[in-house]
């Protein structure tokens, strides 16, 4: 009798220390499936079916994709254990640095998701970018030009009597490498590129330049003052340019929130 007794008490210890090996469940519901300790939930597989099939629930006809569903989570679950025997100890630092980037960045895409409102802008705001961005819209004033580009070693004498015509002619003739390109651009850019100023730009004077790839003559053909688009036709467009810097606004108001309820330091300065 005394030896049945401790045969019992044996087996039951045994069974006690088996079951401490096994992970207790941290979701709150019951276990499906263990793995070498590890469990698998039912609020594990239920997530998962919805992953694979998008049902909420399944009907009693449709244990199989229950038993399939489980049969992969148990599958994956082993060959994530037998890869990690398979890493180095760097590879696993490095694991672990992409998952809880990874976490950090689901996290703060829900936060975005529920807490960043991005406000349209308003009509005062789309007038001031159209105003201030005429150009987008084909408002400004414009020159149409001839550029020809002289390769490097081909130059020709800079003479400011010549006439316009007379120099194009010397350009086209010579028999060294060149290109040629029409062109419209805004008058505030090609001052820009010239460094010349836009009051100073004019179709009767050729505009010289010269730098490592070779020399740059620009003929000036046309200069025009266009009307840009009237805003009631581009106001939606303008609202969609605006859009990221809304998104920004956005964000940055929700950090100097963030930053004035939590105590950050950064060391790496």
């Amino acid at each position: 009798m005394k030896a049945v007794l401790l045969s019992f008490l044996v087996i039951s210890l045994m069974a006690c220390s088996d079951q401490s090996k096994v992970a207790q469940p941290t979701d709150g519901s019951s276990v499906v499936a263990t793995v070498a300790g590890e469990v698998i939930t039912e609020n594990e597989l239920n997530n998962q079916i919805k992953k694979l099939t998008g049902l909420e629930s399944l009907t009693s006809d449709q244990a199989l994709i229950r038993k399939n569903v489980i049969d992969s989570m148990v599958l994956a679950k082993l060959m994530a254990k037998k890869q990690k025997t398979l890493m180095s100890q760097d590879d696993l630092i490095q694991l672990e640095l992409d998952v809880k980037a990874y976490r950090e960045e689901r996290l703060a895409q829900m936060f975005m998701s529920e807490n960043v409102q991005t406000l349209p802008p308003s009509a005062d705001q789309v007038k001031a970018y159209y105003d201030a961005n005429l150009h987008r819209f084909g408002g400004g004033t414009f020159a149409d030009i001839t550029r020809y580009v002289l390769a490097d070693g081909c130059m020709l004498p800079q003479s400011e009597g010549e006439s316009i015509k007379v120099l194009e002619e010397k350009i086209l003739a010579t028999s060294c490498e060149k290109t040629s390109q029409n062109q419209t651009l805004l008058l505030s850019k090609l001052s820009s590129e010239t460094g010349r100023p836009s009051e100073k730009l004019t179709i009767e004077k050729p505009l010289w330049m010269t730098n490592n790839s070779g020399q740059t003559i620009i003929f000036i053909r046309k200069i025009e003052q266009r009307k840009a688009a009237p805003l009631s036709d581009v106001a939606a467009e303008i609202r969609k340019m605006m859009a990221p810097m809304q998104f920004k606004s956005a964000i940055a108001s929700v950090k100097a929130q963030l930053l004035n309820e939590t105590e950050v330091e950064i060391l790496d300065n």
